[in-house]
């Protein structure tokens, strides 16, 4: 679950995709590489796409489903999103694509990526930026991915109790998005005196084990 920061409850859910053998849960870092040097990644979106928008037909709450570059570069993907969403009676508004902000880096394919995030814009879906603040952290992609929300790197906010550089790096994303009209997510929230913190930093939305583990739902 993904929470408001002021009331604590919960705002929309993250779909995440695991890998069911048997009793064993498999996460994404074990077969996600893989599926990408297969060439099936996009088969994987799609079914989560389907899949998702299925679980929450009857359900009145927005949710979240992640994207890579190669998701928002296939024609296909796009449309099982369109058709998905209609067919299940899906608002597009309670929807969210999550993307890493590297996708601007990409060699080939940039502008197919940017007239794709305009025209999921216009059709009403949004849009996250996920992981921000790590690695290749470039301010002014910001306001070409059109984003609607910025998710803050876990990194940041890990141990951030203790870790004075954490908290004014937090604090200034925080206040980067509030000054462009962008609602804040902050991930990894593990206890309330984090919480705490967050929410005097003026951030949105919070999401976390102290919130909300992932549960297991079989669609």
């Amino acid at each position: 679950p993904i929470i408001d920061a002021k009331t604590k409850k919960i705002y929309k859910d993250e779909a995440l995709e695991r890998v069911i053998d048997k009793e064993e849960i498999i996460p994404p870092f074990k077969f996600l590489d893989a599926a990408v040097k297969l060439g099936m990644i996009q088969n994987i979106t799609k079914a989560m796409i389907r899949k998702t928008c299925k679980y929450f037909e009857d359900k009145k709450i927005g949710f979240s489903i992640n994207f890579t570059d190669r998701d928002l570069l296939d024609d296909s993907v796009i449309d099982e999103l369109i058709e998905s969403t209609s067919e299940f009676g899906i608002d597009n508004s309670f929807v969210t694509i999550e993307i890493l902000e590297n996708i601007t880096l990409l060699d080939t394919g940039k502008d197919k990526v940017f007239k794709t995030i305009n025209k999921l814009k216009e059709l009403g879906f949004q849009i996250a930026i996920d992981d921000f603040g790590s690695e290749s952290s470039n301010f002014s992609r910001i306001i070409y991915l059109q984003a609607d929300y910025l998710k803050i790197d876990g990194i940041f906010i890990k141990g951030i109790k203790d870790d004075k550089d954490k908290q004014n790096i937090t604090l200034s994303i925080i206040q980067l998005a509030q000054n462009l009209g962008i609602k804040s997510v902050a991930e990894f929230v593990s206890d309330e005196d984090t919480y705490e913190i967050l929410k005097d930093f003026g951030v949105d939305y919070v999401q976390g084990f102290h919130f909300g583990k992932p549960e297991k739902n079989i669609i």
